[in-house]
């Protein structure tokens, strides 16, 4: 669920000493699924917010 605040929660919860993963920044995990094909975005790349960009301007 993108900009749901995920990543903001997880800054949060490691800021008061508990420990939180994001699970976006863990490679292998995260997929980004488009939605007219049902495949992953070919050259995505959660960490190069440029490809993300590009990936999303393709659906959008």
């Amino acid at each position: 669920m993108s900009g749901s605040g995920k990543s903001a929660l997880c800054d949060e919860l490691n800021n008061f000493g508990y420990m939180a993963y994001d699970l976006d920044n863990i490679r292998g995990l995260f997929e980004m699924i488009d939605k007219r094909t049902g495949k992953p975005f070919k050259n995505y790349d959660n960490y190069n917010l440029e490809l993300v960009k590009q990936a999303l301007s393709e659906v959008y």
